[in-house]
């Protein structure tokens, strides 16, 4: 049996592009959320990026940053819903729709410095504070069900979650402005 080193290059090829879309399409996702409100559109918008994307890879620099090169194709493909759609006459201004995007995406860079932020204060925390907040968060259980389960007050965990509470957001504040995000 003889191998076929095009078919090897189609396979490398495709596997690269599903693991750089894998890694990135959360973030060109998000990026296309925040400009297209609807959901389904938003999702439509997606699917023909990724099409587009494919299309297109060969196009795509390796090395280059490809979440980056999503989202422009992303925001291509946004512009042209946006032109399709007559009763969003209002981004027929390019400059106006650029301000809108630089805008929105402003916004969303802060999203994902707070998360990060969350992510840090949130492994500072003591341990006692991390089982409570996964047995409240990850098993999704009530405050008065753990407070049955330990026989404690209700009253004694929402004072407890208060100050783990407290504690995170401080940390946050504290950490985006080291950052230089607030």
């Amino acid at each position: 049996m003889s191998i076929n080193p095009e078919q090897d290059n189609n396979s490398i090829r495709t596997e690269e592009f599903l693991r750089l879309l894998m890694e990135h399409q959360y973030k060109i996702r998000a990026y296309i959320a925040v400009l297209v409100p609807n959901y389904a559109d938003a999702d439509d918008i997606m699917q023909e990026t990724i099409a587009t994307m494919w299309r297109k890879y060969e196009e795509f620099e390796p090395g280059t940053n490809f979440g980056a090169w999503g989202s422009r194709i992303a925001y291509l493909n946004t512009k042209y819903y946006y032109r399709k759609k007559s009763k969003y006459t209002i981004w027929s201004d390019e400059k106006l729709f650029e301000q809108f995007v630089d805008s929105a995406m402003e916004q969303y860079d802060n999203q994902e410095d707070r998360l990060t932020a969350l992510r840090e204060c949130s492994k500072k925390l003591e341990a006692n504070d991390k089982k409570l907040l996964k047995m409240r968060y990850e098993s999704n259980r009530t405050i008065s069900d753990i407070a049955r389960s330990s026989e404690k007050s209700d009253k004694y965990f929402y004072r407890q979650f208060g100050r783990i509470h407290n504690l995170i957001y401080r940390c946050v504040r504290r950490t985006l402005v080291e950052w230089g995000v607030l």
